[in-house]
């Protein structure tokens, strides 16, 4: 006679999510656009045409720091 005990199936730990800080600075002469370039990457604009580096921009004094959370 064979006698089957079922199995029950342990849920298995969803991966953890870890977030991890990543500093990136822009480096370079003055009037380039790192300020432009840095403010269409932050509001979403579409770097791939010329329309969301149409912002006039003020000259950075100093240090300028943002911070933007991206899901990967």
């Amino acid at each position: 006679m064979l006698t089957f005990t079922p199995v029950t199936r342990q849920p298995q730990d969803p991966i953890p999510r870890r977030s991890k800080p990543v500093r990136v600075a822009l480096v370079g002469d003055s009037g380039v656009g790192k300020t432009t370039l840095l403010q269409c990457y932050l509001e979403g604009r579409d770097l791939s045409s010329r329309e969301g580096f149409k912002v006039k921009a003020e000259p950075t004094l100093g240090v300028d720091y943002a911070k933007k959370r991206v899901r990967i």
